[in-house]
């Protein structure tokens, strides 16, 4: 009852389970800890070999999930370009990913990449016809580009510029993400 001041609810919005509210928290911890792992894992590969690893991994986990579901992996008339486009953006900001968390803290990359939702609004408002930025959606991103450039702040004032080649690239990274998600 009280989330209904804050949350637009009606009779065809399906309710979550439990099932699929634990799946949602263990994707938000696994993504959380996506930093850490690569950090972890670019102690013994190159960002490169890494990011095939990676790419394999989600491959098989991919096939598994189609092959289970019975899901046609047949493309569409006129979906090989867009997929052909979509391919560098996916390879590049894996890579940019990469390099960037090396050249940072896990923590800070976190943040920069976690920036993604950030781009794939002011995209989406430039280039999706009638997904346009409102007022609510203008003031939560007003706010969290101020926690992104806050992290930006702390290095200048602190004249700690080591992690600033790093940041740059994991906030290129958030971009990339966002772009993937627009287009």
């Amino acid at each position: 009852p009280v989330l209904r001041k804050f949350i637009h609810v009606n009779s065809h919005t399906p309710r979550l389970t439990l099932s699929a509210c634990a799946l949602a928290l263990l994707t938000a911890m696994l993504w959380g800890g996506l930093s850490v792992s690569i950090k972890v894992a670019l102690g013994g590969l190159p960002s490169f070999l890494l990011a095939a690893a990676r790419f394999l991994l989600g491959l098989i986990t991919v096939f598994i999930w189609v092959f289970f579901s019975r899901i046609p992996l047949r493309l569409a008339p006129g979906e090989r370009l867009g997929l052909l486009l979509l391919i560098p953006l996916f390879v590049g900001q894996i890579y940019v990913l990469n390099i960037g968390t090396h050249l940072t803290l896990a923590s800070r990359a976190t943040i920069f990449t976690c920036s993604y939702p950030l781009f794939t609004a002011l995209l989406a408002h430039f280039t999706l016809d009638g997904d346009r930025l409102s007022v609510s959606k203008g003031i939560g991103m007003a706010l969290s580009s101020g926690g992104v450039l806050l992290v930006f702040a702390e290095s200048l004032a602190l004249h700690e510029l080591s992690y600033l080649p790093g940041d740059l690239l994991s906030l290129g990274s958030g971009f990339l993400l966002g772009a993937r998600h627009v287009y």
